[in-house]
Protein backbone atom coordinates (compact mmCIF):
# COMPACT_ATOMS: atom_id res chain seq x y z
CA UNK A 1 0.00 0.00 0.00
CA UNK A 2 1.32 3.46 -0.70
CA UNK A 3 2.55 4.89 2.50
CA UNK A 4 -0.20 8.42 2.41
CA UNK A 5 -2.91 6.12 1.84
CA UNK A 6 -2.35 4.47 5.07
CA UNK A 7 -4.64 4.97 7.60
CA UNK A 8 -3.49 6.71 10.89
CA UNK A 9 -4.73 7.10 14.14
CA UNK A 10 -4.97 10.72 15.86
CA UNK A 11 -2.36 11.43 18.01
CA UNK A 12 -5.10 12.47 20.16
CA UNK A 13 -6.30 8.08 20.27
CA UNK A 14 -2.43 7.49 21.41
CA UNK A 15 -0.09 7.84 24.02
CA UNK A 16 2.03 5.28 23.96
CA UNK A 17 -0.39 2.42 26.12
CA UNK A 18 -2.88 1.43 23.47
CA UNK A 19 -6.42 1.88 25.80
CA UNK A 20 -9.28 0.94 24.37
CA UNK A 21 -12.92 0.68 26.18
CA UNK A 22 -15.16 -1.97 26.24
CA UNK A 23 -19.01 -1.49 26.19
CA UNK A 24 -21.67 -4.01 26.83
CA UNK A 25 -24.23 -3.33 24.55
CA UNK A 26 -27.88 -2.17 25.85
CA UNK A 27 -27.14 -0.16 29.05
CA UNK A 28 -26.26 2.98 30.18
CA UNK A 29 -25.17 5.04 33.17
CA UNK A 30 -21.64 3.85 32.87
CA UNK A 31 -22.90 0.43 33.54
CA UNK A 32 -20.94 -2.70 31.16
CA UNK A 33 -18.17 0.06 30.16
CA UNK A 34 -14.54 -1.07 31.48
CA UNK A 35 -10.83 0.64 30.28
CA UNK A 36 -8.15 -1.87 29.05
CA UNK A 37 -5.06 -2.37 27.69
CA UNK A 38 -4.22 -5.70 26.88
CA UNK A 39 -5.69 -9.04 25.43
CA UNK A 40 -5.96 -11.01 28.27
CA UNK A 41 -7.47 -8.04 30.18
CA UNK A 42 -10.32 -7.87 27.34
CA UNK A 43 -10.66 -11.43 27.01
CA UNK A 44 -11.83 -11.90 31.30
CA UNK A 45 -13.92 -8.29 30.55
CA UNK A 46 -15.56 -10.69 28.17
CA UNK A 47 -15.65 -13.85 30.00
CA UNK A 48 -16.77 -12.11 33.42
CA UNK A 49 -19.32 -9.77 31.89
CA UNK A 50 -21.35 -12.72 29.72
CA UNK A 51 -20.76 -15.78 32.53
CA UNK A 52 -20.44 -13.80 35.68
CA UNK A 53 -22.13 -10.64 36.13
CA UNK A 54 -24.20 -10.06 38.59
CA UNK A 55 -27.31 -9.01 38.08
CA UNK A 56 -28.22 -4.85 39.54
CA UNK A 57 -30.13 -6.37 42.25
CA UNK A 58 -27.53 -7.92 43.97
CA UNK A 59 -25.41 -5.40 44.88
CA UNK A 60 -24.04 -4.38 48.08
CA UNK A 61 -22.81 -0.72 49.37
CA UNK A 62 -18.93 -1.11 49.06
CA UNK A 63 -16.30 0.00 51.21
CA UNK A 64 -14.64 2.48 49.45
CA UNK A 65 -16.02 4.69 45.93
CA UNK A 66 -13.63 2.59 43.45
CA UNK A 67 -15.36 -0.33 44.75
CA UNK A 68 -18.82 1.33 44.79
CA UNK A 69 -18.20 2.50 41.52
CA UNK A 70 -16.47 -1.46 40.03
CA UNK A 71 -19.62 -2.91 40.99
CA UNK A 72 -22.25 -0.47 39.70
CA UNK A 73 -19.92 -0.99 36.24
CA UNK A 74 -19.74 -4.78 36.54
CA UNK A 75 -23.68 -5.17 37.60
CA UNK A 76 -24.87 -6.13 33.67
CA UNK A 77 -25.00 -9.34 32.24
CA UNK A 78 -23.94 -9.15 28.45
CA UNK A 79 -22.82 -11.00 25.15
CA UNK A 80 -22.77 -8.62 22.82
CA UNK A 81 -19.77 -5.74 23.36
CA UNK A 82 -19.02 -2.86 21.58
CA UNK A 83 -15.17 -2.01 21.55
CA UNK A 84 -13.52 1.60 20.30
CA UNK A 85 -10.28 2.90 20.87
CA UNK A 86 -10.03 5.02 23.59
CA UNK A 87 -8.71 8.74 22.96
CA UNK A 88 -5.54 8.83 25.17
CA UNK A 89 -4.48 12.59 25.18
CA UNK A 90 -7.97 14.09 25.14
CA UNK A 91 -8.59 17.91 26.06
CA UNK A 92 -9.21 18.59 29.62
CA UNK A 93 -9.82 21.10 32.02
CA UNK A 94 -8.11 21.66 35.00
CA UNK A 95 -6.59 18.34 34.57
CA UNK A 96 -10.08 16.28 34.36
CA UNK A 97 -11.93 15.01 31.71
CA UNK A 98 -15.33 16.72 30.26
CA UNK A 99 -17.92 15.76 28.15
CA UNK A 100 -20.60 17.88 26.51
CA UNK A 101 -24.53 17.67 26.55
CA UNK A 102 -26.89 18.52 24.02
CA UNK A 103 -29.84 18.46 23.06
CA UNK A 104 -30.94 18.58 19.04
CA UNK A 105 -34.07 17.59 17.61
CA UNK A 106 -34.62 16.41 13.62
CA UNK A 107 -37.92 16.07 12.58
CA UNK A 108 -39.34 13.38 9.74
CA UNK A 109 -38.69 16.22 7.43
CA UNK A 110 -34.77 16.22 8.12
CA UNK A 111 -35.18 19.30 9.69
CA UNK A 112 -32.68 20.20 12.76
CA UNK A 113 -33.10 22.04 16.07
CA UNK A 114 -30.23 22.56 18.17
CA UNK A 115 -30.79 23.38 22.30
CA UNK A 116 -28.63 26.21 22.57
CA UNK A 117 -28.54 26.09 26.48
CA UNK A 118 -26.30 22.04 26.96
CA UNK A 119 -24.07 21.59 29.65
CA UNK A 120 -20.52 20.20 30.47
CA UNK A 121 -19.75 16.71 32.60
CA UNK A 122 -16.92 16.85 34.44
CA UNK A 123 -14.98 14.05 36.65
CA UNK A 124 -13.61 15.03 39.95
CA UNK A 125 -10.45 12.90 39.36
CA UNK A 126 -7.57 13.96 37.35
CA UNK A 127 -7.13 12.34 34.46
CA UNK A 128 -4.42 9.33 34.47
CA UNK A 129 -3.83 6.48 32.31
CA UNK A 130 -0.85 4.85 34.30
CA UNK A 131 -1.16 1.62 36.05
CA UNK A 132 -3.43 2.78 38.84
CA UNK A 133 -5.64 5.25 36.70
CA UNK A 134 -6.77 3.30 34.06
CA UNK A 135 -8.28 1.25 36.46
CA UNK A 136 -9.92 3.75 38.51
CA UNK A 137 -13.82 4.12 35.85
CA UNK A 138 -14.30 7.27 38.24
CA UNK A 139 -10.82 8.91 36.36
CA UNK A 140 -12.55 8.29 32.79
CA UNK A 141 -16.46 8.35 32.92
CA UNK A 142 -18.10 11.83 33.60
CA UNK A 143 -21.70 10.57 33.94
CA UNK A 144 -23.46 11.74 37.42
CA UNK A 145 -24.31 8.07 37.78
CA UNK A 146 -20.46 7.20 38.42
CA UNK A 147 -19.28 10.56 39.25
CA UNK A 148 -21.52 10.64 42.34
CA UNK A 149 -19.58 8.24 44.35
CA UNK A 150 -16.42 9.88 43.99
CA UNK A 151 -15.06 11.61 47.14
CA UNK A 152 -14.77 14.76 45.60
CA UNK A 153 -17.92 14.81 43.62
CA UNK A 154 -18.95 18.03 43.66
CA UNK A 155 -15.47 19.92 44.95
CA UNK A 156 -15.11 21.62 42.09
CA UNK A 157 -18.41 22.58 40.58
CA UNK A 158 -21.76 21.75 41.88
CA UNK A 159 -22.60 18.22 40.49
CA UNK A 160 -19.79 18.39 38.30
CA UNK A 161 -21.30 20.47 35.91
CA UNK A 162 -20.63 23.42 34.20
CA UNK A 163 -23.28 25.85 32.19
CA UNK A 164 -21.56 27.05 29.11
CA UNK A 165 -21.19 30.62 30.40
CA UNK A 166 -19.29 29.00 33.42
CA UNK A 167 -17.37 26.98 31.52
CA UNK A 168 -16.39 30.35 29.32
CA UNK A 169 -15.11 31.58 32.61
CA UNK A 170 -12.92 29.02 33.71
CA UNK A 171 -12.12 27.60 30.23
CA UNK A 172 -8.30 26.38 30.70
CA UNK A 173 -8.85 23.29 28.49
CA UNK A 174 -5.19 21.06 28.29
CA UNK A 175 -3.98 18.45 26.26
Amino acid sequence: MVSHCRPKLAETHFAGKNIWLLKATGFNRGRGVSVFDSMEKLKSLIHFYSEFAETPGNLVKAENADEQIQSLIMSVKSRTFVIQKYIERPLLIHNRKFDIRVWVLVTHEMKVYFFKEGYIRTSCSEYSIDEEGINRVGVHLTNNAVQKYCQQYGEFEDGNQLSFAEFQVVSPVTE
